[in-house]
């Protein structure tokens, strides 16, 4: 049993909380064995580093939001404590800085799964799909869902599970992330 220092390069301005995935604890424990990343000042802005236990587990997700996930497969990256690094593999790194969008909800008719975005967004189709919607405002701030589909040309996105409400019109999401 170690203390393990790691560190995690993303975006800046980011809450990012590691969890442990491999033990006896599940998503219901997310506020009680959530550690917080911190990110780093100056010119190492977009370096987030935590101070994880691999009594709790060895391998630790990482998660964009204080909320707690609505599954295991939003995370954002694979802690590996035996070899003390991110193991995120390349696609899910490379998906991270290349679908790292930010933009809008532009439906005024939107439903709890699917919705307009607003031009910010592609019109390439089914490129968003198996990525993270993260909510940045409203009723949803710092949740994210799981893409289903997205229909490019359309900048219609589907996502899963359904929200308890439609969004509203305006609303701030990023899409980031291969969905591990």
């Amino acid at each position: 049993m170690a203390i393990h220092t790691i560190n995690h390069t993303d975006d800046s301005g980011l809450s990012l909380y590691a969890f442990p995935a491999d033990s006896a604890y599940s998503l219901v424990d997310w506020t009680t064995h959530r550690v917080a990343l911190a990110e780093r000042a100056g010119p190492d802005v977009g370096i987030y580093d935590a101070t994880l236990d691999d009594a709790k587990g060895v391998t630790w997700l990482v998660f964009e939001g204080a909320n707690q996930p609505a599954g295991y497969a939003y995370a954002i990256a694979k802690v590996d404590l035996l070899g003390e690094q991110i193991a995120a593999d390349a696609a899910a790194a490379k998906a991270a800085a290349e679908y790292g969008v930010s933009g809008t909800i532009d439906d005024e008719a939107a439903t709890v799964s699917t919705f307009k975005l607003s031009a910010d967004f592609s019109s390439d189709d089914a490129l968003y799909a198996k990525r993270a919607l993260i909510f940045g405002d409203g009723a949803y701030a710092g949740v994210s869902y799981r893409i289903t589909a997205y229909d490019g040309p359309n900048r219609r996105v589907t996502i899963y599970p359904a929200l308890p409400a439609a969004p509203a019109d305006g609303t701030a999401v990023r899409i980031a992330g291969l969905i591990l």
